[in-house]
């Protein structure tokens, strides 16, 4: 019992007199409260004692009398106006005295007293005095008009004059002195524990505490002001990305205090119908709601809030969108309907929204005076598309049906908040500012994603209005390409021209909305145009541009929809009516290349995509007719005067036509259609290549779009007309080869009138590689193909080709044509092969190290030896080169890394490694990487090489690392690896006099090493342990010698300890188990060094008070661990858990619970058992998931054995539920994948420890972590999440199908809620998914995997045909009666199953109406369903119950499911005419 405060003589005066006394006595507020406590007789520790046992023994002594006079003192105290009440106020003492009281008087004496103080004024004056204030800071003086009039606004505007009174000088005592952020965290810490004591109490007593429930009723005004001042309160205090004090972590509720508050709003008096309460809603809380919901919801975008708080901050959001939608959302509504059904608007929500339009008012004030936007305002700007959301989901049906009926509603309130945020649908007069726009867009898509129409009215009225194309009419335009994109995203149907009429114009809008925007596209040029008109205060995306905006977003949709409308043919004319427009004259090759936007190749891969699914077949050849044709008639024009600037109309249409029959030929795949284009393209190919060998016309021709176009004629035409005809290659392809060729190799003298630029080069180039390799396959055309290559490669360098060109041309040959150079001359090969080697190696990023892999992986696998041979040449003299360039060292060290060893002959390979070894002795650089590859060459013996010829190489290695200062523990790593390599191949052939040699010389160098302690440097430990742990029986290294040198230089301190306890713990652990004086020596050795040093309880701590460094830290556990010098077993566990408990890396974790399995392999199954209850204590995720991860190792080590003692026996079998228990309630997703490993152990490898009753826990647990009613935690990857829960499901029916006794019943919803998490909700419908199916960042569906679809059918396989050795008699003793039923258990399974499987198919149906299945997804699990349905037709009765108790919609379904049955064999017990 805590100390009582004496109670001296004068404590039995008459206590009201003595605290009157106090204030005269007392100046300070901090003492008067401390004489108070002393009179009352509180406890010393009264100010911290709150909500503790304290409290509790102390209460009884206290004196009801003048515990009640104290009562009535500091609500007097707390009541005054004047500069004492507002010290008191802000005082966190008087608080906590005031708790006391509370918690010390009965509520018939307390009551009173607050309801004659007016409690509730108190609290409001205390929370406006001390957290009021802050919205003011964030306020800034602007122009304003002065006919406003909102209170909130000018509300804020008031501080900051009295900040100028006071900086005049005013000195008045009253005046108000901002707390510090600790103070405040403490006031309001103990604020919110008098409200919290007060209402417990009240709720607590039942009608008995009424009258103190009643002090915190008042009316709608005061209630509303409270709410706000605890709403600004909660917000100032969570600060930046959460970072939550101490006072809201204490609150236990799970709303980060707001359900206390919500309690006195609750409490309020009610007027008619609540009107008043909505309005003063509206004009006091509503800022401080959407600041306070933004702050929480960001946190949850941004980053995750801490695992503690995310039930907390997800609560709390929540609650705070219930307070929107019953005093905003629904009475707007409520007003809606009430309206004439013409109404378009709801002002009544447009009323309620005032205070939040004059904000953004004030926004666009700031904004016109070019200031930066505050963040205040940008929160407030955030919350309107948030209003919208929460209109949607407030929507009671949430069907398509539901939906279009709400459309009106949903409607009026879209136009609202477009008018709240400064867009409405009328002409502005002035420009629209970024942040309003962006907020436009995100309503916008809002309605895309919940699959909300809007009429196209309106939304022609906005793309009007806002687009930026028009208005404003009185200032410079900037078009806003994401508004647009929005709005075509939404419905792309309303800019496609009616009836196919052209533009015509209506009130100044064309009729042909999409012609409009393609040429007002046109004409912006936009090429590599960063966003400017959309400020990044709400950022759309990283690297956004206005191009992909553009292209993704404008012209693919209105592709689709020109599609869907059954009028491709239509876009493709208006596509190139865009291609004349901006074909431009043949640009100069010192420019840089601009590519034009509608020769974009994500616009010709989406057309490609659409066109033989869009158009006919006779469609598809009038398409080519007639641009082949076209193009045709250049060729009987007259030459262009190729001084004429102006680009000739002709040329227009050739190049547009060019590009359009490009795009066509990449999109055309049948057979048939290619067989009657032949002759067409044969024509085109031959028109082609004139033109492109006509230096005037070349004036005008960007060729790469030529040169791209007839390397698809090639690859078309070869098949099919030219592979059997020299005479036609000769006359087609010869003349084309040969003008590639020259305009590849031509130099800048060469190339005359009509230069060539980097794209036109690489795109012959391309054409080369392409011809060479088909002709490859003709006899006669070699001379010419080596001559093209001879070129072609002279060509791949930088000063040929820009970096983008030469990349892209690298990949294409060194990934598809690298088989060209077999064609190559042999003596020109080498030569050929370091050229193309060096330029790689000019690439950056990671180009180079694709091409080279590519490269290689093909001449070390596929060309004859001699190339082979040749290229190891090559990679071995690019190796002094590649020394001295480091990227050029990456190329070759990659191309190493490929190489098979078994490729490269054996004298290559030790010419590689002797020229590393080099390397490393003489001057070491890029030491992983040379020792990488070294390790890499060494999988095939190389007894020559100097590694394994020369006993001395590791040791002078070492030396030169030590050297060099390369003894990181990842060199040191690599090394070890090298020499355990190396070792292995010697040992396995140490009789050889060659390896004989090696080894005496080896072992003397190790016997001299180890002589002397100061000469065990990491380079010459890695070796030392490196022989330990392959020398077996071989002897080269004694292991006392060994331990006694690690104990020495443990103590003399010649190396770094954590190297040392590495090695101690690198120690074979069939080694400590088989010689036990080597397990004793290294025990007896860390423990005379660790025990002056270190002390070793729950934790490791150095005893002179340092902090131990994390690596040896991990070190030290490992040693404690292994070598046992833990004090107790139960100290060990707690040493490793407080270690586990750390952020650490995985590889880390798993290198911690090594020794800790090892370990716990060797206690007893009593010991093991007696550890399970102190790893479940935890019953939080607070050590994320430490404790069940030790306890995951501990269950793998129990023994698969039934326990004798029936207090054993129990609590064996009280595992299973328990760690279901813990399962259910989870709320981390590292927790959540422990806890199922452990089950799934248990399930596998434990049936010991499994029942009926262990086995029913599971799958109540798994029903409920597929339902809605699954804890709120998100997963980074839900099909993860699936796949482990069917998983589980699996070794149920597998391994435990007989503890089901044939209820199917109790597995079946399971079974059912697996199958309806595949579905892709319709929008608005996914509420009863768990929440590991929803995004972080919003309450979108993850959707999931056809692998996870191919689990669930697996699952259905395995309940539908099980195997015999799943089955016992108990299965199907339910089943039939007859003697095939009882000879085969299988069918007797399958018959018992049938009565069940009916619900099964009827979700399957009746998730459809609600949801759809992704196509590769049902693909996947239909087999699955074909075995269900093959079981359930053996009970036809239940079956046609089924169908019968289905709506229209679900045997509408049902009817395709069977009919598709039917079709894939199925449904022969039934008939064909099915249902």
């Amino acid at each position: 019992m805590a100390s009582l405060s004496p109670s001296p003589a004068s404590a039995l005066a008459p206590t009201l007199p003595r605290l009157l006394a106090l204030s005269k006595d007392f100046t300070d507020v901090d003492e008067q409260i401390r004489q108070a406590a002393h009179i009352t007789g509180l406890p010393k520790c009264w100010s911290g004692a709150s909500e503790t046992k304290t409290h509790a023994n102390a209460t009884p002594s206290l004196v009801g009398a003048r515990t009640e006079w104290a009562l009535r003192w500091i609500l007097e105290k707390l009541k005054d106006e004047d500069s004492t009440g507002q010290q008191a106020h802000s005082n966190p003492r008087s608080w906590i005295f005031l708790y006391w009281m509370v918690e010390s008087l009965p509520v018939s004496r307390s009551a009173g007293h607050f309801k004659n103080a007016d409690f509730l004024g108190i609290l409001e004056r205390a929370l406006q005095e001390n957290f009021g204030r802050e919205v003011a800071t964030q306020a800034v003086d602007v122009p304003r008009d002065n006919s406003e009039s909102s209170e909130t606004v000018q509300e804020e505007l008031k501080p900051s004059r009295k900040r100028k009174r006071q900086s005049a000088g005013n000195t008045s005592p009253s005046k108000k002195v901002a707390l510090e952020s600790s103070d405040r965290n403490q006031l309001f810490a103990a604020i919110l524990l008098v409200l919290k004591a007060i209402i417990s109490k009240a709720s607590s007593l039942g009608n008995a505490g009424e009258p103190l429930k009643a002090t915190l009723r008042t009316g709608s005004d005061q209630a509303s002001r409270i709410l706000k001042f605890w709403l600004i309160a909660t917000n100032n205090l969570l600060g930046a990305n959460l970072g939550i004090p101490t006072p809201l972590l204490q609150i236990s509720d799970g709303y980060l205090g707001l359900s206390l508050v919500l309690e006195v709003w609750e409490c309020r008096t009610k007027e008619a119908e609540d009107a008043a309460s909505v309005e003063q809603f509206s004009t006091e809380c509503l800022l401080s709601v959407l600041t306070l919901h933004d702050k929480l919801q960001c946190s949850m975008d941004q980053t995750a809030p801490r695992k503690m708080l995310a039930s907390s901050v997800y609560n709390a959001k929540r609650c705070l969108e219930l307070l929107l939608a019953r005093h905003l959302i629904l009475p707007s509504k409520a007003a809606f309907l009430t309206e004439p059904s013409e109404t378009v608007k709801t002002d009544s929500l447009a009323c309620y929204l005032g205070p939040l339009r004059a904000k953004i008012e004030q926004a666009a004030e700031i904004q016109d005076s070019s200031e930066q936007l505050p963040e205040y305002f940008s929160c407030l700007l955030r919350a309107i598309p948030r209003l919208l959301e929460m209109s949607i989901r407030s929507l009671s049906s949430h069907t398509t049906k539901g939906r279009l009926a709400a459309k009106p509603w949903i409607q009026a309130v879209f136009l609202c908040l477009t008018e709240c945020a400064g867009c409405p649908c009328e002409a502005p007069k002035f420009a629209v500012h970024g942040p309003s726009i962006t907020i436009l867009i995100k309503l916008l898509d809002i309605l895309k994603v919940y699959g909300i129409p809007i009429d196209s009215n309106i939304l022609q009225d906005l793309f009007w209005y806002h687009s930026g194309i028009n208005y404003p009419s009185n200032e410079g335009k900037t078009v806003h390409w994401p508004l647009i994109a929005a709005l075509v995203d939404l419905d792309s149907n309303v800019f496609l021209p009616k009836g196919g009429s052209k533009i015509v114009e209506v009130d100044g809008r064309p009729e042909d909305f999409s012609t409009f925007i393609f040429d007002r596209i046109s004409a912006a040029r936009l090429e590599k145009v960063s966003s400017q008109s959309i400020e990044r205060f709400m950022p759309l995306g990283s690297g956004y541009q206005l191009r992909d905006t553009v292209v993704q977003g404008i012209i693919v949709p209105l592709m689709s929809a020109f599609a869907r409308n059954r009028d491709l043919i239509g876009f493709i004319q208006r596509w190139d009516a865009q291609l004349c427009k901006i074909a431009q004259k043949a640009r100069d090759p010192l420019k840089e290349t601009v590519r034009p936007i509608w020769d974009e190749i994500r616009v010709r891969s989406a057309l490609a995509g659409l066109f033989e699914r869009s158009l006919t077949h006779a469609q598809i050849v009038d398409m080519f007719k007639y641009h082949t044709t076209r193009t045709n008639r250049l060729a009987s024009v007259q030459e262009p005067d190729a001084t004429d600037p102006a680009v000739p109309d002709n040329y227009r249409k050739v190049w547009s036509s060019v590009v359009v029959l490009n795009t066509l030929l990449s999109a055309v795949d049948a057979d048939e259609t290619k067989a009657q284009l032949e002759p067409l393209l044969v024509s085109l190919l031959g028109t082609l290549s004139s033109i492109a060998g006509e230096n005037n016309r070349r004036v005008y021709l960007n060729l790469d779009i030529y040169w791209k176009i007839i390397c698809q004629l090639l690859t078309h035409l070869w098949p099919l007309y030219l592979h059997g005809s020299l005479e036609l290659q000769k006359s087609l392809l010869l003349p084309v080869l040969q003008q590639a060729t020259g305009d590849v190799g031509a130099t800048r003298k060469e190339q005359r009138s009509s230069p060539i630029d980097s794209p036109t080069r690489a795109a012959a180039l391309t054409f080369l590689f392409v011809a060479c390799d088909h002709l490859s396959e003709v006899p006669g055309w070699g001379d010419d193909i080596r001559k093209s290559l001879r070129t072609a490669l002279k060509c791949l360098t930088s000063n040929r080709l820009q970096s983008e060109d030469l990349a892209f041309t690298l990949e294409i040959f060194c990934s598809e044509y690298p088989q060209l150079l077999q064609h190559y001359q042999p003596e020109k090969f080498e030569k050929t092969l370091l050229g193309l080697l060096s330029t790689i190696s000019e690439l950056d990023g990671e180009t180079p190290a694709t091409n080279i892999s590519a490269l290689s992986e093909f001449l070390f696998t596929k060309p004859s030896s001699s190339i082979r041979d040749a290229y190891a040449s090559v990679v071995l003299s690019a190796i002094d080169q590649a020394y001295e360039d480091e990227q050029k060292s990456v190329v070759v060290m990659k191309a190493l890394s490929i190489i098979h060893p078994e490729a490269m002959t054996r004298d290559h390979r030790e010419a590689v490694l002797n020229k590393l070894t080099e390397k490393l002795n003489s001057s070491p650089r890029e030491v992983d990487q040379l020792l990488e590859v070294m390790f890499h060459l060494m999988n095939s013996p190389n007894a020559s090489a100097r590694v394994a010829s020369d006993g001395d190489t590791f040791f002078s290695i070492a030396q030169s690392l030590h050297n060099a200062n390369f003894e990181s523990p990842g060199t040191t790593k690599l090394f070890q690896q090298l020499i355990e390599r190396t070792l292995e191949h010697i040992l396995q052939n140490k009789d050889q006099a060659r390896n004989m040699r090696y080894l005496e010389t080896f072992k003397l160098k190790l016997a001299h090493l180890i002589k002397k302690s100061a000469r065990c440097t990491p380079a010459r430990l890695a070796l030392l342990r490196a022989v330990a742990n392959v020398q077996k029986d071989a002897n080269l290294i004694r292991w006392d010698k060994y331990l006694r040198l690690l104990a020495t230089s443990l103590n003399e301190k010649t190396t770094r300890a954590e190297h040392i306890l590495e090695a101690f713990n690198n120690i074979p652990s069939s080694v400590l188990r088989t010689h036990g004086d080597v397990f004793t020596l290294a025990q007896a050795s860390l423990r005379t060094w660790m025990e002056p040093v270190f002390d070793i309880n729950e934790s490791i701590y150095l005893k002179d008070g340092s902090e131990i460094p994390d690596v040896m830290l991990l070190q030290l556990h490992a040693v404690v661990t292994r070598f046992r010098l833990y004090p107790s077993t139960k100290l060990f566990v707690q040493l490793s858990l407080n270690i586990l408990r750390q952020e650490l890396p995985e590889q880390e974790y798993l290198g911690i619970l090594e020794p800790v399995r090892d370990t716990l392999s060797s206690l007893t199954q009593s010991e093991k058992l007696d550890l399970v209850p102190v790893l479940l204590q935890p019953g939080d995720d607070n050590d994320h998931g430490a404790s069940y991860r030790f306890l995951h190792v501990l269950i793998s080590n129990l023994e698969n054995v039934q326990a004798d003692g029936t207090e054993q026996k129990k609590q064996q079998l009280s595992i299973l539920p328990e760690l279901c228990k813990r399962l259910a309630t989870t709320t981390d997703s590292v927790v959540f994948g422990v806890l199922l490993d452990s089950i799934d152990t248990m399930l596998c490898e434990k049936s010991s420890f499994t029942s009926q009753y262990s086995i029913e826990a599971v799958l109540a647990t798994l029903i409920r972590l597929t339902s809605s009613t699954c804890p709120q935690f998100f997963s980074a990857s839900s099909p993860t999440v699936y796949s482990r829960l069917c998983k589980t499901t699996h070794w149920i029916l597998l391994l435990n199908r007989g503890r089901l006794g044939g209820r199917y019943q109790v597995f079946l919803p399971l079974l059912q809620n697996l199958l309806f998490c595949l579905f892709i909700p319709n929008a608005g419908r996914g509420q009863s998914l768990p929440s590991w199916l929803k995004s972080t960042v919003s309450d979108n569906v993850t959707p999931l995997t056809p692998r996870n679809a191919k689990d669930l059918a697996n699952l259905f396989n395995l309940l539908a045909s099980p195997p015999l050795s799943t089955l016992t008699r108990s299965h199907h003793h339910r089943g039939s009666n007859n003697s095939r039923s009882l000879n085969d258990p299988s069918r007797a399974a399958k018959e018992t199953l049938s009565h069940f499987v009916y619900p099964l198919l009827a979700s399957f149906a009746r998730f459809q109406l609600s949801g759809h299945l992704d196509p590769q997804v049902r693909d996947k699990l239909m087999p699955g369903i074909w075995s269900i349905m093959g079981v359930g037709t053996m009970d036809k009765e239940s079956l046609d119950s089924m169908f019968s108790g289905m709506g229209r919609e679900g045997r509408d379904i049902w009817r395709g499911v069977w009919s598709e049955y039917v079709r894939v064999g199925g449904g022969r017990a039934r008939g064909r005419e099915g249902f």
